[in-house]
């Protein structure tokens, strides 16, 4: 990696470029917020025991279950938990297990990706259905009810093992109380967390899956394997798809087993460019400042956050990019700072993403794989790439009257942005 470079804040614009493009995608979600199931209807599925019981035995955690999912299983609830408090090496109190309706399906789609990227042109590729959540108020595992007459015996092991996984990260505060829905798109904390949190939970349940299951848990189940960018589409990937895999790939390197999880968040990454080249190096000084008029709006940003580290920037790339020059032009990654906005009037909309270098090199080196990114669309969202210094970038993916309403500046390691009057 390179050496950290100094900033020149003047303004140069060494390059400026125009460019437009469309991507066909489709993308996956398990999850819904506990957000979306508050003040729902009564708990259904009853209470507990059902099969050889939620009261377990030997070898088998008290899980609060009801009778039609424990009938269903081949080993009861109690047994599953209990297998993954073994594979986490600890001693965590049980949630109990709920039957419910949960808002489904999911619409992935977020307009900062939207614009990066394209949009499917059929818009039912963006939604899944979900088939679980863990949530903390409440200390239970819901398992959707409209899935569950649907699920072997397999899909429902699977899913159960997957959220009680996450219920542990949750009870024993390795998160810190940043959120536990880190896999949805609803989701607070930094890009960083998010990965390591993908990491840890899938790393268990893979294991689970190789330890406990007889091949993989089937569709109506997280995945049992890791997923590469062949098997999903682009947006998918730069969405979720590379933070799943970078953080299972992060945590099968940085430990031995699953049970030596917990270390790892007693001195968590502070950022993706660290886990990927195994450095303490901090990130660069960064700022930004987005303000709107009434007649524009700045949509949610994916995951609540507005950086998305070296490997939310080599996830958009990869698009365009083989991997290794996906990695190649992320690599020298300083920070980063993303907005989005959208007209209240008409279909105007633009992303800036503003990053810092640890080189002009560096610099100049996203700036041309992000030509060849606008490149490969061709829908009328169009692409400037501009240099405020000469280790700074500002991409701006735009569509409509976006650029005349609005003000770029950059100056002192701060962009500053103002959309409107």
């Amino acid at each position: 990696m390179s050496d950290r470079g100094t900033t020149d804040s003047s303004t140069d614009d060494r390059r400026s470029r125009g460019v437009s493009t469309v991507r066909t995608v489709a993308i996956a979600a398990l999850v819904v917020t506990a957000a979306a199931l508050a003040g729902c209807g009564a708990l259904g599925g009853g209470g507990g025991g059902g099969g050889d019981g939620g009261d377990g035995g030997a070898g088998s955690a008290n899980v609060d279950a009801p009778g039609p999912l424990n009938n269903k299983l081949d080993s009861n609830a109690g047994t599953i938990y209990q297998r993954v408090e073994d594979i986490l090496g600890t001693d965590t109190e049980a949630p109990r297990v709920v039957i419910q309706p949960v808002n489904s399906p999911v619409n992935a789609s977020n307009r900062f990706h939207k614009l990066m990227l394209g949009h499917p042109d059929e818009p039912g590729q963006l939604e899944s259905n979900v088939t679980g959540m863990y949530n903390p108020d409440d200390h239970a595992v819901f398992v959707n009810e409209d899935l569950f007459a649907e699920m072997s015996a397999a899909e429902a092991e699977g899913t159960l093992a997957y959220y009680f996984a996450a219920s542990i990260h949750v009870r024993n505060g390795w998160l810190n109380d940043t959120s536990v829905n880190l896999d949805n798109l609803d989701t607070t904390g930094t890009y960083s967390i998010r990965t390591l949190y993908q990491g840890t939970v899938r790393s268990s349940y893979q294991t689970y899956v190789s330890e406990h299951m007889d091949g993989t848990p089937g569709p109506l189940a997280p995945a049992g394997e890791q997923q590469t960018f062949d098997d999903m589409t682009a947006f998918e990937w730069a969405v979720d798809g590379a933070s799943n895999y970078y953080g299972v790939e992060y945590v099968n390197g940085a430990t031995d087993s699953p049970s030596d999880i917990p270390s790892l968040y007693e001195n968590a990454p502070a950022t993706t460019e660290q886990m990927l080249h195994d450095s303490d190096e901090e990130p660069l000084e960064l700022s930004m400042n987005a303000t709107h008029s009434n007649w524009w709006t700045m949509p949610r940003m994916p995951y609540l956050v507005d950086s998305f580290g070296e490997l939310g920037t080599r996830a958009v790339l990869r698009s365009a990019h083989s991997e290794s020059d996906a990695a190649a032009a992320a690599e020298g990654w300083g920070d980063d700072r993303a907005v989005t906005f959208e007209s209240v009037q008409n279909e105007s909309a633009g992303a800036v993403w503003t990053h810092r270098w640890d080189t002009a090199e560096d610099a100049d080196e996203f700036a041309s794989a992000v030509e060849a990114l606008s490149e490969q669309r061709g829908d009328p969202v169009t692409f400037n790439v501009t240099q405020p210094a000469e280790d700074t970038t500002i991409v701006v993916a735009h569509r409509g009257n976006f650029t005349n309403n609005a003000d770029i500046s950059y100056e002192d390691n701060e962009v500053t942005i103002r959309v409107g009057n």
